[in-house]
């Protein structure tokens, strides 16, 4: 029974300590240009890995984080699939402390969005320096440091804003996407979830076999 239980602790344990993280986030269309429609749903998921360095320091007081690269995978899901934007290359930001605009928070800013997977409207292709959006919680409610964090979900976490535009700078023309997010949860790794069954198996397979005792 003790090797079982180490086994299984093992397998249990071991996978998460290097795994990425999966965020996805959940919201809802506000007044916006053509062709997204204000009241429709949308969604977004990222997976960043937590290992990644540092850039350097942001904030009035330095507090918080800049990591370049750090979003491996990003997908923008408007209306279940009516538009579709994807990227690999995104910067997160992390706020402990105050920001350039306000009192110290706790904030999850994703900004630097390449876009290079985000579809072209009406010939104005998406602009990268003027996309970014975030979730806020009151400060030390979600964070202690200026980490990459290991999970995120709502509550604690509020939507700050979501803004993303394509735009031409030959015609200054441009489609702006304005939205709030509803809800952001953790999406555990398909790796994560298979070890996890393999271990509850290995335990059913253990107790199965094993003879009952009467008195």
């Amino acid at each position: 029974m003790f090797y079982l239980v180490a086994v299984v602790s093992l397998l249990w344990t071991l996978p998460v300590r290097s795994a990425p993280v999966s965020l996805l986030f959940e919201g809802t269309t506000l007044q916006s240009d053509a062709p997204f429609t204000a009241g429709t749903p949308f969604s977004v998921e990222l997976t960043y890995e937590t290992s990644t360095p540092k850039s350097y320091p942001i904030g009035p007081d330095n507090s918080g984080s800049w990591y370049q690269n750090a979003v491996e995978d990003l997908v923008f899901n408007y209306n279940n699939g009516e538009y579709i934007g994807t990227t690999l290359s995104t910067d997160l930001m992390i706020y402990h402390g105050p920001t350039y605009s306000q009192p110290a928070v706790d904030e999850f800013w994703v900004t630097g969005i390449d876009g290079e997977g985000f579809p072209a409207i009406n010939s104005m292709p998406f602009s990268r320096v003027n996309s970014a959006f975030g979730v806020q919680a009151p400060f030390g409610a979600a964070f202690d440091d200026s980490s990459l964090p290991t999970s995120l979900s709502s509550p604690p976490f509020v939507s700050t804003s979501f803004t993303l535009v394509w735009i031409s700078y030959s015609t200054y023309q441009s489609v702006e996407f304005n939205g709030v997010l509803n809800s952001v949860e953790t999406v555990p790794e398909p790796s994560t979830i298979g070890i996890a069954i393999a271990a509850f198996v290995l335990a059913a397979v253990f107790w199965k076999r094993t003879p009952f005792f009467r008195v």
